[in-house]
């Protein structure tokens, strides 16, 4: 309950929602601090993946957003999808392009054994089914 909590607070100071300035850094800190309470909250994974994409911080982006792939397989096909493509991105970004499509397309071993995400199956953008996380990045 007090991860979800932090969640909620850190979407508020992201998107300056309930009269708050937008703050990211103080929102990646609550995301942070729901993580370390509940290291399998899908949520503050992605979001928390997220600011770190959109810093162009590709390598903690990759941190989170696997394990927020981690967090959702099995349990919602979407949000491993949403995460997946940004994995994958993440790498583009970097112009490396090898490693985005192996992120993106790889079906060998390691994929199986989850040490890679599985290929994604959504458009940048598209909806999480757990709702309230920040957009795919693109």
């Amino acid at each position: 309950a007090r991860a979800a909590e932090l969640f909620s607070q850190g979407l508020d100071h992201q998107f300056g929602q309930a009269g708050l300035k937008a703050d990211e850094n103080q929102a990646l800190g609550l995301y942070l601090q729901a993580i370390k309470l509940d290291p399998d909250f899908f949520k503050p994974l992605y979001s928390a993946g997220y600011i770190y994409y959109q810093r162009g911080d590709y390598g903690n982006a990759r941190k989170y957003l696997g394990m927020a792939i981690s967090s959702a397989r099995g349990k919602s096909a979407s949000d491993e999808a949403m995460a997946s493509t940004a994995y994958g991105s993440s790498y583009h970004k970097e112009g490396k392009f090898k490693e985005a499509e192996k992120a993106s397309s790889h079906k060998g071993e390691k994929e199986r054994k989850g040490d890679m995400p599985p290929a994604a199956a959504a458009a940048p953008g598209r909806a999480s089914s757990s709702g309230g996380c920040a957009p795919s990045p693109s």
